[in-house]
């Protein structure tokens, strides 16, 4: 008896000791089941097309109307006549039709105050500035770029010249195994035989003194530029310039 009783105590502690061994690994699996987390569960929180804008300063209030929606916008001149105060049109509306009427310009011909104005007349007799937005065009600014070291390049003849030029190229997201397609629309970009010149023109009244500073906002903007053109083009970036309008400074990323 006193071997059977030590027998059924022993196969009790064998039975206690095995339920503990299988609650033990239940609790492992459950808890590896609970902490389990998706491999790309960041590449679900990245929108899967994005603009440069977006991408680098959305926050920005001088930053352009994002082109990748043209077919959301109204068109300038509407814009421009719901835009303005008591004091003129908004400063963006502006900046919008400035970069309208450089990529307007004729190239073939050389780039002079009388045909800088004639442009922007143009323009508002087309209907596609308003008056008080093509009055407040500043045309020596434009001209200024033009007169430039880096406007010299645009005008020679030797090279090739886009502006407004739009893309749609794949950026690889950084730890993600994923592509986000980006779209964005470069203002000026000339192809020369040492290589891309890419071209920003901002309308940010700053001082002389802020404009590095000011451009520091941008950087990041014009490497995307740089990128997306060489990449798209097959040709290296010689060199990205930011060109402030005023105080008709450039500044190169």
């Amino acid at each position: 008896r006193l071997r059977d009783r030590k027998k059924e105590a022993s196969g009790k502690a064998d039975g206690a000791s095995g339920s503990a061994g299988a609650g033990e690994r239940l609790l492992a699996q459950l808890t590896d089941r609970l902490g389990w987390r998706y491999a790309f569960d960041r590449a679900v929180r990245e929108p899967a097309k994005q603009s440069v804008t977006a991408l680098t300063h959305r926050d920005d209030e001088f930053a352009r109307v994002d082109y990748s929606r043209a077919l959301d916008r109204r068109p300038l001149a509407l814009a421009g006549s719901g835009a303005g105060t008591s004091s003129g049109p908004a400063s963006r509306v502006i900046g919008t039709a400035v970069h309208l009427v450089i990529s307007s310009l004729d190239l073939s011909r050389p780039v002079t105050r009388d045909a800088v104005e004639r442009t922007r007349e143009s323009l508002i007799a087309q209907g596609a500035v308003i008056p008080a937005v093509g009055a407040a065009i500043d045309v020596e600014a434009i001209l200024s770029f033009f007169e430039s070291e880096v406007g010299s390049v645009v005008l020679d003849k030797a090279n090739t010249v886009w502006r407004e030029w739009p893309f749609t190229w794949g950026l690889a997201v950084s730890g993600v195994e994923e592509m986000v397609v980006v779209q964005g629309m470069i203002d000026m970009l000339v192809r020369t035989p040492e290589g891309l010149l890419v071209i920003d023109f901002k309308t940010d009244r700053v001082s002389d003194a802020d404009v590095d500073k000011r451009a520091d906002a941008y950087r990041g903007q014009l490497e995307l530029y740089g990128q997306a053109a060489s990449a798209i083009l097959k040709v290296p970036v010689r060199a990205k310039w930011l060109y402030f309008l005023v105080p008709s400074q450039a500044i190169g990323v």
